[in-house]
């Protein structure tokens, strides 16, 4: 078993709709027991994310989710469900080495 980085990009200005916010909560509830942690990027006033990386990018960074896995393929599995996807966003995996893990 081990952690599994899910980094969260969304489409620059879209504001997610009641009913994908709603999505959300049920997919962290399908998730629950995997999630490790979870961090969101601050929104501004009108629920725009504020924290861009690379400047000409079409999206932000919107959140990452830490979820314990198997494998990075079940860790990919559990992606697939998520819910930036429909809203046009896109989330990208990465294995998280053990904290204690020395440079080789």
């Amino acid at each position: 078993m081990g952690n599994y980085v899910l980094s969260l990009r969304a489409p620059k200005g879209r504001v997610p709709s009641a009913e994908e916010e709603a999505g959300w909560l049920r997919w962290f509830e399908k998730i629950g027991g995997q999630i490790v942690g979870i961090g969101q990027v601050k929104r501004d006033k009108d629920g725009y994310f504020v924290t861009e990386v690379g400047g000409a990018r079409p999206d932000v960074l919107a959140g990452w989710i830490v979820i314990s896995a198997e494998s990075l393929g079940a860790a990919v599995a559990v992606a697939k469900d998520c819910p930036m996807l429909p809203q046009g966003g896109s989330v990208e995996v990465g294995e998280m080495p053990p904290a204690d893990a020395t440079p080789a």
